[in-house]
C-alpha cells in the first residue's frame, strides 16, 4: 500500500457511522436514565453524560487506539517514515495521526500527568518543524509557514488546558505533587522552545508574510497563551513547595497509597512502535 491510498483510508475514518443497534441503545438508555432521574432539572446533564462517549466501549480512545492498530498493520512503514514530515506535506497526516494515536493510548495506560509530558513533546516537535521550514535552504514556503503555526497554536492551546487540569488536581489534593510538578515543567519548557523559535521565525518572514494580518494575530495569540500557561504553572510549582514545606520539588512526598502501606506505581509514557 502507497502513502497515498493510507491517507486515503484515515480519511475515510470520518465517514464511519454509529450502527443503528447502538443507536436505538442509547435511546433506550437516555430514557431510562431521564426516568430514573429524582430531580427534573438533571435531565440535561444525564442526557449530556450518555452522548459524552463516557462508556469504556464508546471512548474516543479505544476508537483511537483500533485505527492505530489496523493502520500500523497495513502501513507501518509509511507512518515510521513520516515522522520526519513537515507541516505541508502529505505524510505529515499520518504523523499527526500517529500522534493522536499515541495520545489516546497513553491515557488508557498511564496517569494524567504522562499524557501532559507527552502534549509537552508533541508542543517541542511543532515548534522543531516550524524551525526546520525556516531554516531550509530554499525560501520557505508561505503556506507551510502558515499551517505550522496554526499546528503551535493548536498545541498550545491544548498545553493550557492540560496545566489547568493539573491546577484542579493540586488543588483538590488529587495525585502525586511531584509528578504534577515535573508535567507542569515540562510543559513550560516547551512552551520557552516554542517562544524562542517564534521569535526567530518572525526576525526571517517573507514580505507577504510579514503584512499578514492573520498570521500577526495567530503569533500574538500564541505568545499570551504560552504566557498564561506559565503563570499556571508557576501557580502548580508553589502550591506544591507549600503542600511540601521545605522539601524540594524533586523529592518525593508520601501519597495516600503510601500512608496506607500500599507502594506506588510507577507509569511510564509508552514509546510509539513503527
Amino acid at each position: 500500500m502507497d502513502e497515498k491510498e493510507l491517507i486515503n483510508r484515515i480519511r475515510a475514518l470520518k465517514k464511519i457511522q454509529p450502527d443503528e443497534a447502538w443507536v436505538i441503545s442509547c435511546r433506550a438508555q437516555i430514557t431510562r436514565r431521564v426516568e430514573s432521574a429524582g430531580e427534573a432539572t438533571n435531565w440535561k446533564s444525564r442526557i449530556a453524560e450518555v452522548f459524552s462517549f463516557n462508556q469504556p466501549l464508546f471512548q474516543p480512545a479505544v476508537i483511537s487506539l483500533v485505527a492505530f492498530v489496523i493502520l500500523a498493520g497495513i502501513g507501518g512503514l509509511a507512518i515510521f517514515n513520516a515522522q520526519g514530515s513537515l507541516p505541508g506535506e502529505n505524510a505529515f497526516l499520518l504523523k499527526v495521526f500517529a500522534e493522536k494515536a499515541q495520545w489516546q493510548y497513553t491515557a488508557l495506560v498511564a496517569d494524567e500527568t504522562a499524557q501532559v509530558k507527552l502534549g509537552a513533546e508533541m508542543t517541542d516537535r511543532r515548534a522543531q518543524e516550524l524551525a526546520q521550514i525556516m531554516d531550509s535552504s530554499s525560501a520557505p514556503q508561505d503556506d507551510q509557514v502558515k499551517q505550522a503555526v496554526d499546528q503551535i497554536q493548536l498545541q498550545v492551546a491544548s498545553a493550557k488546558e492540560n496545566v489547568s487540569k493539573l491546577k484542579e488536581q493540586i488543588g483538590a489534593q488529587n495525585g502525586n505533587p511531584r509528578k504534577i510538578a515535573e508535567a507542569a515543567m515540562a510543559v513550560r519548557d516547551s512552551n520557552a522552545k516554542v517562544k524562542e523559535i517564534m521569535a526567530q521565525a518572525q526576525s526571517s518572514l517573507s514580505e507577504n508574510l510579514s503584512e499578514d494580518k492573520a498570521l500577526a494575530s495567530k503569533i500574538s495569540d500564541i505568545s499570551d497563551i504560552t504566557s498564561e500557561t506559565n503563570d499556571r504553572v508557576t501557580e502548580i510549582i508553589d502550591s506544591v513547595e507549600l503542600m511540601k514545606g521545605d522539601v524540594g520539588v524533586g523529592e518525593q512526598t508520601a501519597t495516600t497509597s503510601e500512608k496506607a502501606g500500599v507502594p506506588e506505581i510507577e507509569t511510564t509514557t509508552p514509546e510509539l512502535l513503527p
